[in-house]
C-alpha cells in the first residue's frame, strides 16, 4: 500500500510546541486543549498574525517539538511492508530545521520519502493520515483524520466512508492492517 503521512500534529506535537512558545514569549496561559479551531488568532486575540507565526520562523523552534506517542514504532513497522511517504505543507523558511528533526526522530525515512506540497489532493495514495480535514476532502485516498483539539468540531459523519477519525497510532495500525488484508486478496 501507499501510505501518506502528514508531519505536523500527526508525527509530532507541533501545535503544543507552538502554543508553548507563544505563552513563554507573551506571558499567556493558553492550553492546547483549548484550541478548538484552526485559527490561533481566536485564542491569542491580543497578538498580530506576525507575532503568532514568528516562533515558526525562528531557529531552534524544532528543538521543543516531540514525537507523538507510538508514531515512530508503528510507522517503522508499517514501512516494512508498505511504501510510506511523509507529506507536509511546510513553509520554505523552516523546511531545513523541520527535515533535520524528521530524520533525527524517524531515521528510517530518507529524503526520497518526503513530499512537500501545499495541495495534498495532488498526491495519490491508498491512505492519507492528517490532522487537517481540508487535506482529506477530495483526495484520491482513504482519509484518516488524526484527532487533535483543533479538529474535534469537524463533523466526520458528513464525509463517511471517505474519512475515518483516529485517536492514536494504535488505531491507525489496526485500520491499515485491515486495509492491507483487503488489498492482498
Amino acid at each position: 500500500m501507499n501510505i501518506l503521512v502528514d508531519m505536523d500534529d500527526v508525527l509530532e506535537n507541533f501545535c503544543e510546541a507552538w502554543i508553548e512558545a507563544l505563552n513563554k514569549r507573551h506571558g499567556s496561559k493558553v492550553k492546547e486543549k483549548e484550541i478548538t479551531q484552526w485559527e490561533l488568532n481566536e485564542f491569542f486575540p491580543f497578538l498580530t498574525d506576525k507575532e503568532i507565526y514568528s516562533p515558526l520562523e525562528e531557529k531552534g523552534f524544532w528543538k521543543n517539538v516531540k514525537p507523538v506517542a507510538n508514531a515512530r514504532k508503528i510507522l517503522k513497522q508499517l514501512s516494512y511492508t508498505n511504501d510510506v511517504k511523509i507529506v507536509t505543507a511546510s513553509h520554505y523558511i523552516n523546511i531545513e530545521e523541520k527535515m533535520n528533526w524528521l530524520f533525527k526522530y524517524y531515521p528510517f525515512t530518507r529524503w526520497d520519502d518526503v513530499i512537500v506540497t501545499s495541495k495534498k489532493q495532488m498526491i495519490i495514495g491508498d491512505v492519507l493520515i492528517d490532522d487537517n480535514p481540508r487535506n482529506l476532502i477530495g483526495g484520491n485516498y482513504k482519509g484518516l483524520l488524526f484527532t487533535r483539539p483543533h479538529n474535534k468540531s469537524f463533523k466526520i459523519n458528513n464525509y463517511l466512508p471517505q474519512i475515518i477519525r483516529v485517536n492514536n497510532w494504535v488505531e491507525i495500525k489496526e485500520i491499515i492492517e485491515n486495509m492491507e488484508k483487503i488489498y492482498s486478496r
